[in-house]
């Protein structure tokens, strides 16, 4: 299925270009699939799960979303109709999507670090003796 992301007619409800690239880019369209999160409803809500997602996968740098994603842009994007046909999470949801994400990334990186740092080779581990 393609993504759809995005406001339409942006040009008309007062969006810059740039604005546009945003708000109907692919790079957010992957934080949204990340956030559960196909339309805004709390503005707050919305601006906290995008800074959190891509805190946790970095797909934008961090500052600039962060100056770029204010209160008051977000409620541009609601007011114009801003959508992305992702499934919408719950609260519950995204926080156990987070905590999935984040013991992914832990048990990657600490797999990683026994085989190559600490010479682990897969039959060191504990369990019953022979």
């Amino acid at each position: 299925m393609a993504l759809l992301i995005g406001v339409s007619d942006g040009t008309k409800k007062g969006f810059t270009d740039r604005e546009l690239d945003f708000t109907n880019g692919f790079t957010l369209g992957m934080l949204m699939m990340i956030t559960g999160t196909g339309k805004i409803e709390d503005v707050n809500e919305f601006r906290v799960r995008v800074l959190e997602a891509n805190f946790i996968n970095p797909m934008m740098i961090q500052d600039r979303l962060y100056k770029f994603m204010t209160i008051e842009f977000i409620q541009k994007m609601k007011d114009a109709g801003w959508s992305c046909n992702v499934g919408t999470f719950s609260k519950r949801q995204f926080n156990t999507e987070i905590k999935r994400r984040l013991y992914s990334y832990h048990e990657s990186k600490f797999h990683e670090w026994l085989r190559y740092e600490a010479g682990f080779d897969g039959h060191e581990m504990g369990g019953e003796e022979e």
